[in-house]
């Protein structure tokens, strides 16, 4: 086909009758009629630039088969293609076919020609550790161990690391020998949990979102307003009319649809409640470019940046209690006058999804900085797989072992899981995944909900134990476990009975929406 071949196949008989059993005569077997184009040789007609011809096929044989009478004439046989040649019939083109070998003769073809395995290190420019452990000997929680980082990997999502592992080989020649193991380091391993657990990235999300939000606003402010940023003078911009609401609707319409109270008028509808200050004074550039706010009473600057809200502004030097309590705009609101930091601990704290185990400085490690690697002082950073290169040294501990594939699985962590619970974590957070993408990927959606009474519908009783799995009466909820309230028997509930349940947030130990059966819907 890469050649522009057509391939045509008719019957070997041109009588339709004609049938008499032989390999010349049976309607079964057909012929390959093959042809080829080309470029015809100038002069050519104008639009015809190929022409056609027949293409000849010629099969190669040993003459040994044909002395043993292997292959005779009339003899009906499989073939493959192996090669074309433009010009090997008398100038015509010509299908090179050779005999398609028996299953027993490429058996041993590839065993006598099949090479010995070879592995080429290509780019690795640092120096390997030596093989100071042996894989037989490794289990998981082993560690700690020091090891080099050979290669990053983003298509695959993991780093190999080197920390001197080896395994016992046999060569060809009989020796005993030591073959190096790289360890295998996921790239979910590396991250930070916040990014692992699909519940604070959603709120990562919603918060840079915010926060970028406000930053836009308040450089396009700036702009707007700020006096000092005019260097000259703008020409009027043309102002556009848009439709008004009185274009469409009376105040007797915005009262029946409760956009009006019974004593307001249309002024009323247009008036804004909210006050704003001028601030544009109030901010200022540094010399590094950074947006500053200076408190007009301490006159302490702040940076923007690290200002969570924009409102923050007028409330960042202020130690007025009444003016922190004015601030609060929502008594009941959780998260109100804390920090990115803060929120997500609260988050933690609720959701209850943060891990005991985990360290205050994990996935950390020393790293010197430029200016004190004289003096051998280090400092911390993160680590994040997409920044690390092949030469960095980090400490790793023993995941997991297979001497049977000769793989060794690791982790930073220095309280080690078993592979089967780190396998149903990976599924409790797909899980989280769909349920968070299910309400929105807004968090704040799950801590609403909880509390909530609502009917539902039991669709399925757990074999393994006492819980049910409920179909909230609400469109915007997928199915979730549920327990009994106390009081309540398990045998008083079956498949398609009407309950009432009370929404209890996210059951981490299985990603899905948790509940309680309150009791039997009337």
């Amino acid at each position: 086909a890469s050649r522009r071949v057509l391939l045509q196949f008719e019957h070997n008989s041109d009588d339709d009758d004609a049938d008499d059993g032989s390999p010349g005569n049976n309607k079964a077997v057909v012929r390959h009629t093959g042809y080829t184009r080309f470029r015809r040789p100038p002069p050519h007609r104008e639009g015809f630039p190929y022409q056609h011809a027949r293409l000849s096929a010629a099969l190669r044989v040993s003459q040994r088969a044909v002395d043993t009478g292997a292959v005779t004439e009339g003899s009906i046989m499989t073939a493959v293609i192996a090669s074309y040649d433009k010009t090997g019939d008398a100038g015509a083109p010509l299908l090179r076919l050779a005999m398609a070998p028996t299953k027993t003769s490429r058996k041993e073809k590839d065993r006598k020609t099949k090479p010995a395995r070879r592995v080429a290190h290509r780019g690795r420019s640092q120096k390997l550790v030596d093989v100071v452990h042996k894989l037989e000997e490794l289990k998981a929680g082993d560690g700690p161990f020091t090891g080099t980082v050979v290669r990053v990997s983003s298509k695959s999502e993991f780093v190999l690391v080197d920390f001197g592992l080896g395994r016992t080989i046999k060569t060809a020649a009989g020796d005993t020998g030591v073959e190096r193991v790289l360890g295998v380091l996921p790239f979910s391993d590396v991250q930070d949990k916040r990014e692992r657990n699909p519940l604070l990235q959603a709120q990562d999300k919603r918060f840079a979102t915010d926060r970028k939000a406000n930053l836009v606003n308040t450089m396009q402010y700036i702009e707007d307003v700020a006096p000092d940023n005019h260097h000259e003078e703008q020409p009027p911009q043309q102002l556009v009319e848009y439709p008004s609401v009185e274009d469409f609707f009376t105040e007797e319409d915005l009262r029946a649809f409760g956009a009006l109270d019974p004593d307001e008028t249309m002024e009323d509808f247009y008036k804004d409640d909210e006050e704003y200050e001028e601030i544009a004074h109030l901010l200022r550039f540094d010399k590094d470019g950074n947006l500053l706010y200076e408190d007009p009473k301490t006159g302490e600057s702040f940076d923007i940046s690290d200002l969570d809200d924009i409102n923050d502004i007028k409330f960042a030097g202020a130690v007025d209690e009444d003016v922190v309590d004015n601030h609060d705009d929502d008594e009941n609101d959780i998260f109100a006058g804390l920090t990115s930091e803060e929120r997500f601990e609260k988050l933690d704290e609720i959701m209850s999804i943060s891990d005991p185990d985990d360290e205050k400085e994990e996935n950390q490690v020393p790293v010197a900085t430029n200016f004190d690697e004289d003096v051998g002082a280090t400092t911390t950073r993160k680590l994040d797989p997409m920044k690390m290169k092949a030469g960095d040294d980090i400490t790793v501990y023993c995941q997991a072992v297979s001497k049977q594939s000769s793989r060794c699985m690791l982790t930073l962590h220095e309280n080690v899981k078993p592979m089967k619970d780190v396998k149903k974590a990976a599924g409790v957070t797909k899980k989280l995944e769909r349920l968070v993408e299910q309400l929105g990927g807004d968090i704040q959606a799950i801590l609403d909900l909880k509390g909530t009474e609502c009917g539902g519908v039991v669709k399925a009783t757990s074999r393994t134990g006492d819980w049910f799995y409920v179909q909230p009466e609400r469109h915007d909820l997928p199915v979730g476990v549920a327990q009994l309230a106390e009081g309540l028997a398990a045998d008083s509930l079956g498949k398609g009975d009407s309950v009432t349940v009370r929404l209890e947030g996210v059951d981490e130990t299985r990603g899905q929406l948790a509940m309680t059966v309150t009791g039997k819907a009337p």
